[in-house]
């Protein structure tokens, strides 16, 4: 039997996911911002605005200006929540129990957000 993966839909998100995390529908995306277009930063490499901007998302990466936490429906990709983060997520910094969602951060700290 071949297994065909049925497309639904694709969504562009300003963050480098660092963390992902599924429960009841609902996808879990967490990282530091992403605030460079690389494809066209590619292009003009030697631009001293494009410089400038690689310097900003290599702060994001190192944690310099937070991070972002979105939930998104799986059913349509529509936004159910954000949350802007003191501090970005560790690597695959998510866990999800019993209705809550747990994130260890990169300044040391574990955060519990609660659902309904």
């Amino acid at each position: 039997d071949n297994f065909v993966v049925k497309y639904r839909w694709t969504k562009e998100l300003p963050v480098l996911g660092r963390a992902l995390a599924l429960a009841d529908g609902t996808i879990f995306l967490a990282g530091p911002p992403d605030l460079v277009d690389e494809p066209e930063a590619l292009r003009q490499i030697d631009d001293p605005k494009v410089q400038s901007q690689l310097a900003r998302q290599e702060a994001a990466i190192e944690g310099k200006h937070g991070g972002i936490l979105w939930a998104i429906a799986t059913t349509d990709g529509t936004q159910l929540a954000r949350y802007q983060l003191d501090s970005p997520p560790i690597f695959d910094g998510l866990a999800a129990a019993r209705g809550r969602l747990y994130m260890s951060t990169s300044d040391g700290h574990v955060i519990c957000f609660a659902g309904k």
